[in-house]
């Protein structure tokens, strides 16, 4: 056997996980740089999009309300 006597490296997990992460990164921006400029399925933006009705705002600042109520109550 020509690998009687291989001793695999030891690296620690969080080395790994970065190894992994970066390398994800590096082929997820190669895909990305390859592909088509312009993609005829993707969605169309604009700023009409993102308004936000007044009764909606109200909702969310009641919610929020609500929670910050909760965390100092039980606390």
């Amino acid at each position: 056997m020509k690998f009687r006597n291989y001793k695999p490296i030891k690296t620690p997990l969080l080395i790994n996980m970065g190894w992994a992460f970066f390398i994800t990164l590096a082929v997820m921006i190669v895909i990305s740089l390859a592909g088509p400029k312009v993609n005829p399925k993707a969605f169309a933006l604009d700023k009409e999009m993102y308004k936000l009705k007044p009764s909606i705002i109200a909702m969310i600042v009641a919610t929020v309300l609500i929670l910050a109520a909760l965390y100092i109550k039980f606390w």
